[in-house]
């Protein structure tokens, strides 16, 4: 699907922050608080997507638009903010493909986030709880298509999820 994938390298903090949900999220199946089904030897966990994308164009002038991605989380979950400490949590980043499939990083205007000290990562965090939305603005012709990615991580009070990447396709209308 893509063809250039985003990659991070995380560094010690975030590394060591990743394994610890890992082991939380191990110790839970473990103590077999999930659902799943066994047929022969194939087995199948509940999959966990605690936070939805939807996207959408509003236009703003003639060929001025704002992308909207808005996040629907489900409650106990949070996403972090674009503006994290270099030491934190992965960001929330946003990219939009240009004509040759090459992914460029976008700024986007994002909703008031929740501010508080964060006891792992040992520092001030920006996140978001229950929906949030971003603004990437974009100039286009009208009935354009622009396509693009939103990475982010998700946690909660005992976990964190691997990053996801999101991939997106809006028209410009």
């Amino acid at each position: 699907m893509l063809n250039s994938p985003v990659g991070y390298t995380p560094d010690t903090k975030q590394y060591a922050h990743f394994l610890q949900c890992g082991l939380e999220a191990l110790e839970t199946l473990q103590a077999g608080n999930f659902e799943a089904t066994a047929s022969g030897e194939d087995v199948q966990a509940e999959y966990m997507e605690p936070v939805i994308w939807e996207f959408s164009v509003e236009k703003i002038a003639d060929g001025e638009y704002d992308i909207i991605g808005s996040a629907t989380i489900q409650e106990g979950w949070h996403v972090y903010s674009q503006n994290i400490p270099e030491d934190g949590p992965i960001p929330t980043t946003f990219y939009l493909y240009d004509d040759s499939g090459e992914l460029h990083e976008v700024e986007a205007g994002e909703a008031r986030a929740i501010v508080e000290q964060d006891p792992v990562f040992e520092m001030e965090l920006r996140y978001f709880e229950d929906e949030t939305s971003f603004r990437i603005p974009f100039s286009g012709e009208t009935g354009g298509t622009v396509k693009g990615l939103v990475s982010f991580m998700t946690c909660n009070e005992s976990q964190c999820l691997p990053p996801a990447d999101i991939e997106f396709e809006v028209t410009l209308n």
